[in-house]
């Protein structure tokens, strides 16, 4: 539709444009060029990640997660696996530059400080596990929204944002030091190596990033973490929703018994234990407050 002023725009109960409204009505997603810009919906990165699926390089999880969903049990196949590139690797460097430019873009506005809390909690709302846009102004979520590709992360997953944390400093004074995604692969391995994991419980009470759960994600579908840094867990909650989007699952999806029905020379019955009723963003326990994933 070239008439972009005709676009209507519906709502989402809280006052927020509806993409999948918008999608529906329009047949394609919003373009920079109409009146609400993409990224002001929540979510807008999501159909790009399932998009970049189409790749044969990139594992289909979006696709195995909805059509779980849609089937309302386990499917009769593993987990895609997803194969996670150590944070140094010349795999990663495309995305790491990219990265460097959209820090770059923030910081000339707020400061070095403060760049990599905004431009998370710029991509929370652009994956939609956050609520609250950006207060970034329009022209320099423009700039974000040119300049990120999501495919660099997609074809070579891994975590970038943690990595970026670590290198330029951030945190280092709270004792923050990622465990190397290689050591976090060969733990999920020793760990969950043989059988049907998806119904495990695991459970990262020291989170940070997410690493050692991204591992844990060609297993397990039921993953959980908490961290005293809300930032952390932020980013850990993006990491799923590029690349393993199992908190669209809800917590009673599947029953506390049920066994994985893989074929039979696969099948070996979880260990399973019930999940927590909320996995919410802030849960006060005791001080000092911990955020949960």
């Amino acid at each position: 539709m070239s008439d972009t002023a005709a676009i209507q725009v519906r709502q989402e109960p809280d006052g927020s444009p509806s993409l999948s409204e918008f999608f529906i009505e329009n047949g394609r997603l919003p373009f920079v060029t109409d009146e609400v810009k993409p990224w002001e919906y929540r979510g807008w990165l999501v159909p790009y990640i399932q998009m970049c699926e189409a790749h044969p390089s990139i594992s289909p999880r979006y696709d195995y997660v909805l059509r779980t969903i849609e089937a309302g049990r386990l499917l009769d196949e593993p987990i895609p696996e997803c194969r996670f590139v150590g944070e140094r690797s010349k795999e990663t460097d495309p995305g790491m530059k990219m990265l460097a430019q959209l820090v770059k873009t923030i910081e000339s506005r707020t400061g070095y400080s403060r760049s990599i809390d905004e431009l998370a909690k710029w991509l929370g709302f652009a994956t939609g596990v956050t609520p609250e846009r950006s207060e970034l102004a329009d022209g320099d979520q423009e700039q974000l929204y040119r300049i990120f590709d999501i495919s660099k992360w997609l074809t070579a997953p891994s975590d970038y944002l943690g990595e970026y944390m670590a290198e330029y400093g951030y945190g280092k004074g709270a004792g923050f030091f990622p465990t190397p995604m290689p050591i976090c692969t060969m733990m999920a391995q020793l760990v969950y190596g043989d059988g049907d994991h998806r119904l495990a419980m695991v459970n990262d009470p020291c989170v940070g990033t997410g690493r050692t759960l991204l591992a844990a994600s060609n297993y397990s579908l039921r993953l959980t973490g908490q961290d005293i840094n809300w930032l952390c867990v932020l980013v850990t909650k993006i990491n799923f929703a590029i690349f393993a989007p199992w908190h669209l699952i809800p917590a009673s999806f599947f029953p506390a018994r049920e066994v994985a029905s893989l074929p039979a020379r696969e099948k070996r019955a979880p260990a399973v234990t019930e999940r927590p009723e909320s996995t919410r963003f802030t849960t006060e326990i005791e001080q000092p407050k911990l955020f949960e994933f």
